[in-house]
């Protein structure tokens, strides 16, 4: 249930207690399923250090009972724990173990989700046709056997593989029925990882405002079920579409491509705190919301994004990789630029006033 719902941290909460429960009974394995539930709750948390100790626990115990469904199952699990930290490598060697054990033991639903979870990962690592090859096949298995939520996982990852490929028509049509088929299941979170990449998508075809519904939504619905890491993806989208219309209207495209920013662009998948930016004088940031992030400012004059200190706006670095920080969130008292050469020198006797003036004037984004 807590796959569906989100509710991550009550679901942290059971499983622990739950552990120790069957620890104090010795019961292996009981002790090895909660390790393995509670390693996949840790890797969507982001907690990932956490996430691989439970796993490689699970896998030890399951591997002393000779519990081959068990052992795949951790393999899996462990899988999705090393794509998540970039470890695409160990990601496949692990997912072909456990896809491997699950047709040794004849376990149709073990092989449609290595399937699937194998081809998302052969995607990230570039390796489309072969990942298109395995995921076609999960998605076969899944609907051979009837399981409606799987069959919208590989439907969600196949489109992820052909928005890779840069085929628009396909990936749209693919997102749509995965979502579909997540709101006819229950699947909240499935529903607005779905809704944020198809807003991802429109945003990449230079369509903000085709874009915003599809955000918006998923913005209603990870706040509905307390999932901070999608609201934080519907946020930034917002955000993103808000800022390409004040900038401008961009041509409308049926190709992707992607949208300028500094630095390289996070999948949908993945932690971290919300990145704001800033649009120069159609800003759509709060001092409470800048707290969240480094924002980033357009420069009219320079025509580019340039990062900007949440205290001081008039702070701006040659090196866009090398981002200011607030001084004031650090401690320090005063503005400064935490590291990098500055191209300005903020005017220290007039930051109270332009933080004022900034945050009386700067507007709010439409929710």
């Amino acid at each position: 249930m807590w796959q569906v719902t989100g509710g991550y941290p009550a679901a942290v909460d059971a499983l622990e207690r739950s552990l120790q429960i069957y620890r104090r009974a010795g019961n292996r394995p009981g002790e090895a399923e909660v390790l393995r539930n509670l390693g996949a709750v840790r890797n969507l948390t982001g907690n990932h250090p956490a996430a691989h100790r439970a796993l490689q626990q699970a896998l030890g115990i399951s591997a002393t009972l000779s519990d081959q469904f068990g052992e795949a199952n951790a393999l899996a699990c462990l899988g999705l724990v090393r794509q998540a930290t970039g470890d695409l490598a160990g990601a496949i060697s692990v997912l072909e173990r456990a896809l491997a054990t699950f047709r040794d033991i004849g376990s149709r639903l073990g092989e449609a989700n290595a399937l699937c979870w194998l081809g998302d990962v052969l995607r990230d690592a570039g390796s489309l046709p072969e990942a298109a090859h395995l995921l076609n096949q999960a998605l076969v298995v899944y609907r051979e056997i009837g399981n409606r939520l799987g069959t919208a996982s590989a439907l969600h990852n196949l489109g992820s593989m052909h928005q890779a490929a840069g085929d628009v028509p396909a990936t749209e049509d693919l997102l749509a029925q995965a979502r579909d088929l997540y709101h006819d299941v229950g699947d909240a979170l499935g529903e607005a990882q779905t809704l944020n990449q198809l807003g991802l998508l429109r945003l990449q075809c230079g369509q903000p405002r085709s874009a915003l519904p599809h955000y918006r939504r998923a913005l209603a619905i990870s706040r509905s079920i307390d999932n901070e890491l999608e609201a934080d993806s519907a946020l930034k989208g917002i955000l993103e579409c808000d800022t390409a219309i004040a900038v401008g209207p961009a041509p409308r495209s049926s190709h992707l491509s992607p949208l300028p920013r500094p630095g390289p662009r996070r999948s949908w998948r993945e932690n971290g705190s919300l990145q704001l930016r800033l649009c120069g004088g159609a800003g759509a940031m709060s001092r409470e919301q800048a707290r969240h992030g480094t924002p980033y400012g357009y420069n009219k004059h320079r025509k580019e994004w340039t990062p900007v200190c949440a205290d001081c706006p008039a702070a701006v670095t040659a090196d866009r990789r090398q981002p200011l920080r607030s001084c004031r969130s650090a401690g320090t008292g005063s503005h400064h630029q935490a590291e990098g050469p500055s191209r300005r020198t903020p005017r220290h006797a007039r930051t109270r006033s332009i933080a004022a003036r900034r945050d009386q004037t700067v507007g709010r984004v439409g929710l």
